[in-house]
């Protein structure tokens, strides 16, 4: 944001390196051929950058891009597509095994999902498991492929470069403890 008089100004915690350290100096100014370090209450023409709150904020089901200007759905995070400009979208994936009480095949899934839940015990604990049981003699009319959609939403795919594909399946010990 470029100010030309004094007045509120946006305040700055996130500079690079050699940028104003926010020891009172949120702003710069040009000065020849290099930034000068200015407190954002100076009544000189300055520069400064917008707080991090000021970043879009995303709905239940979306990813914010680390930019912050953007978000995505997120079953598009870690699907081996570059959907955030910036490509946060497919950065620190970790996809994770879903367990077998699912009956889902050892596929790969990338937590939170789409409904916010970020374990498998919340997930197993909410209603939203209630949409993994169908089958004709449940008494529900449902699409014969309303399962594979469920379980989409519940557990989005994670995609994996195949060098790294560690498909298995979740099996429990007598400790509750889990492993592949």
């Amino acid at each position: 944001m470029d100010k030309t008089s004094p007045g509120p100004a946006a305040d700055w915690t996130g500079w690079q390196p050699r940028e104003p350290n926010s020891n009172g100096e949120g702003c710069v100014n040009h000065l020849g051929a290099g930034w000068n370090d200015a407190p954002c209450s100076s009544a000189s023409n300055f520069i400064c950058q917008l707080k991090d709150a000021l970043a879009i904020r995303c709905p239940l089901g979306y990813f914010r891009c680390g930019h912050g200007h953007a978000c995505t759905l997120t079953w598009r995070r870690c699907d081996g597509r570059t959907d955030c400009s910036d490509g946060s979208d497919e950065d620190g994936c970790e996809c994770l095994p879903i367990p077998v009480d699912f009956n889902l095949g050892g596929r790969l899934t990338m937590l939170p999902n789409q409904l916010g839940q970020t374990t498998f015990e919340e997930i197993q604990n909410s209603s939203a498991v209630d949409l993994l049981i169908s089958s004709p003699t449940n008494g529900q009319n449902r699409h014969p492929e309303f399962r594979e959609f469920a379980s989409t939403v519940i557990f989005p795919q994670c995609a994996v470069p195949k060098e790294n594909d560690t498909t298995c399946s979740l099996s429990r010990h007598a400790d509750n403890a889990t492993s592949c």
